[in-house]
C-alpha cells in the first residue's frame, strides 16, 4: 500500500485516512497513492489539486 503512514485498510478491503493524520502526510506518498488508485477514490480537498 501506498502511503500507509496515512492510509489504513479495514476489514472489507475499504480504506480509511488514519484519524489524526488529516493534516499531516508525506505528500509525495499521498500524491502517489491518489495517482495509482483503481478507483479514483483519493482526493486531497483544498489542496492544490496541480501534479
Amino acid at each position: 500500500m501506498l502511503a500507509p503512514e496515512t492510509f489504513s485498510i479495514d476489514d472489507d478491503g475499504y480504506g480509511h485516512v488514519i484519524e489524526g493524520r488529516e493534516g499531516s502526510y508525506d505528500e509525495e506518498n499521498v500524491r502517489k497513492a491518489i495517482r495509482n488508485c483503481p478507483e479514483r477514490a483519493i482526493k486531497v480537498l483544498g489542496a492544490d489539486q496541480s501534479s
